[in-house]
């Protein structure tokens, strides 16, 4: 077998090796199989679902994790590399909750307003507890998606206490619309989060607001394609929307009963 031969033998195991010691958090093999990559040349090997192996020890759950990820960064990874749906290291760390990753990857001064494929920076993919970590960093509360949802439309996906975090923080504008004319309460009837659309009424969201014009909706971190898409028509109110999603999960859904229920008890109209 030839030197070159040879090489293109070691390097796959080699990858997996290293891909290995990153997924197990192992902070004693690591720093020889980093080294003896760098000394193959080659481009860093991808983990899982083709994640950059950055992303991979961002979603560690071992105690070493934040070991490997300086391990990575002293060695090369950057924080702006790009990984599933066009994210950066800050997207996927705080759209997936990593309060404390989120933390270590703003000390290394990524760039807070970088864009994903969807044009979302990370504050709008982020879980409530990251977003204050982001906040406190500087993040512009006032970006907006290519479809020109806010940061409170994305808010209205998981609950009351992260649309409370971003009032707080200032951004008060409660049926602020997207280009679509879709407001925040749109979007809580659309995911069915009743604590949601229980704290925008109560803050004086119009709660017969109509959608504008023709959307498709796509739920948080998903990418066209992905089979599960909502087409809003013109002129939908937030009842309209959250009894369609009551229909299509076959009723009886404990998810969207109670955000049904909410809107009809304050009134809500089917049709504008």
């Amino acid at each position: 077998m030839s030197s070159a031969e040879a090489q293109h033998v070691l390097e796959p195991s080699l990858g997996a090796r290293l891909v290995g010691a990153v997924t197990e958090g192992d902070a004693e093999k690591t720093p020889a199989l980093l080294d003896e990559w760098k000394g193959t040349g080659k481009p860093w090997p991808l983990g899982p679902d083709d994640k950059p192996l950055l992303f991979v020890a961002i979603e560690g759950r071992e105690k070493t994790h934040p070991e490997i990820i300086e391990l990575l960064l002293e060695n090369g990874a950057k924080v702006e590399t790009r990984g599933p749906l066009g994210m950066t290291a800050l997207h996927w760390a705080a759209g997936n909750g990593y309060v404390e990753r989120t933390a270590q990857i703003l000390r290394h001064r990524p760039h807070l307003e970088a864009t994903d494929g969807r044009g979302r920076t990370p504050l709008l993919v982020a879980h409530s507890d990251a977003a204050q970590k982001l906040l406190a960093a500087g993040a512009n509360l006032l970006t907006t998606d290519k479809d020109g949802m806010s940061a409170l439309h994305y808010a209205a996906q998981s609950g009351a206490a992260h649309l409370n975090i971003l009032f707080r923080a200032g951004f008060t504008l409660v049926d602020a619309r997207s280009n679509a004319g879709v407001t925040p309460l749109h979007v809580a009837a659309l995911e069915g989060t009743e604590s949601a659309a229980r704290w925008l009424l109560d803050h004086g969201a119009n709660l017969n607001a109509a959608v504008a014009a023709d959307y498709v909706y796509l739920p948080r971190n998903l990418a066209p394609g992905f089979g599960y898409e909502v087409r809003i028509q013109r002129g939908s109110t937030p009842l309209r929307l959250v009894s369609a999603e009551y229909k299509r999960a076959k009723r009886g859904s404990d998810r969207y009963r109670p955000t049904l229920e909410l809107l009809k008890a304050r009134g809500a109209q089917f049709n504008r």
